[in-house]
């Protein structure tokens, strides 16, 4: 991890520059470390251009006194694309590492934050001590396995990926794969050392993955320590195949027991149902009529989580 090349990121200057905005001030309110902090009101936006850069680490402090909290940082990029990340900090100073969705093939140009917008009376945040650190080159050139977006608990399943050496002089380092449930704890990690001279790319095994839980997983695979591929995969359990059709939720019941076949229908009552394809993408709702669903694997949707797997044959 080498030195950083953002400027005046604690504000210790008194003042923004090299920093520019439409509505952020620097000042002495609680800051998080030194005599000052930058803050704003009303959802506006404070940025900074820098070198172009392959890979970094971004790391910062941020609080928001009215709460919930709501936040983003937009990372800018030479060829005009924009990636955004929110995050919601607390009332109390939150930190940050930001080292998740760098791409090694593209070059940063700068770093972009935007406060909160039809909050609570006020809407204030603040934010401090922001660094800027440069990783390395090795970055994910392709993942070899998993390949799919759908597994069985239990299943054995391969991990791997290509890495490639982006720079331009020899490098050794760590490369890892990550798995982790967002509803339950269950969470695989593995890594592996990785030597490549510039220019060159190498195939990558780690330890094979056993998911204990139904649900959705994120799945990271990174170089280091940022040029990351990320996806989300669902695992299914095996109870949700079966031989039935859809059965119309009552007006009074919970979200039914959706099997398969899947045939949808007209919802009569105040209950709704929703079916999403393995991707999250919705794909039917009760509330609306619909043909029979193509054979495929499903899940249905009861306050933003999975209630059923649903496989359609």
């Amino acid at each position: 991890m080498h030195g950083q090349n953002l400027i005046n990121g604690d504000f210790e200057t008194g003042s923004l520059p090299p920093w520019t905005t439409n509505g952020w001030v620097v000042d002495t309110v609680n800051p998080h470390g030194g005599r000052y902090c930058a803050w704003d009101t009303g959802g506006h936006w404070i940025r900074q251009d820098i070198e172009p850069r392959r890979n970094s680490l971004i790391t910062f402090h941020a609080r928001q006194p009215e709460q919930p909290g709501g936040m983003t940082l937009e990372m800018l990029y030479t060829d005009s694309t924009v990636r955004q990340v929110f995050y919601q900090p607390g009332s109390a100073w939150t930190e940050y590492w930001q080292d998740t969705l760098f791409d090694p093939r593209k070059q940063l140009c700068g770093l972009r934050f935007r406060g909160r917008q039809g909050g609570p009376a006020g809407d204030t945040t603040y934010i401090d001590d922001v660094m800027l650190l440069q990783g390395g080159d090795l970055g994910v050139a392709g993942v070899l396995s998993p390949t799919g977006d759908s597994f069985w608990v239990g299943q054995r399943i391969a991990v791997g990926a290509t890495f490639r050496n982006y720079g331009t002089t020899p490098m050794t380092c760590w490369a890892w794969a990550h798995f982790w449930h967002e509803a339950v704890p269950d969470e695989y990690w593995d890594s592996a050392w990785v030597s490549l001279n510039e220019g060159r790319s190498r195939d990558v095994w780690f330890r094979d993955w056993i998911p204990q839980f139904a649900g959705w997983y994120r799945f990271f695979i990174s170089g280091d320590p940022c040029c990351t591929t990320y996806r989300r995969v669902l695992v299914l359990d095996s109870s949700g195949v079966a031989e039935r059709d859809f059965v119309q939720p009552a007006r009074t019941t919970r979200l039914p027991t959706v099997l398969t076949p899947l045939h949808p229908v007209l919802a009569r009552g105040r209950s709704t149902v929703t079916v999403r394809d393995a991707s999250g993408a919705m794909v039917w709702n009760s509330r609306t009529d619909g043909a029979a669903l193509s054979p495929g694997v499903y899940f249905t949707e009861a306050n933003g989580r999975i209630d059923r797997i649903v496989i359609v044959r």
